[in-house]
């Protein structure tokens, strides 16, 4: 079945005043399937940074960790709980 979007929006005569709703509908079916594709993917991320037996970082334009896996925080001395 589809997945809408239901919008609202004030109906404005073309002297400004407002008389009733416009009221659509969107499909959002390809928004929702490549949600959930994001969302697959995102998991398959954070599973292996949490099993893999390596370090593995995230590093910024800075070269600043903006995430490390608990190896490799152990391996630098990191507190893990942050």
């Amino acid at each position: 079945s589809d997945i809408l979007l239901m919008r609202l929006h004030p109906y404005q005569r073309d002297d400004h005043s407002k008389s009733g709703i416009v009221m659509t509908f969107v499909n959002i079916n390809q928004l929702k399937a490549a949600q959930q594709a994001l969302q697959a993917r995102t998991d398959e991320l954070e599973y292996l940074y949490q099993t893999v037996p390596i370090g593995l970082g995230v590093i910024n334009a800075d070269l600043v960790y903006v995430r490390a896996n608990n190896i490799l925080a152990q391996m630098n001395g990191w507190d893990t709980s942050e």
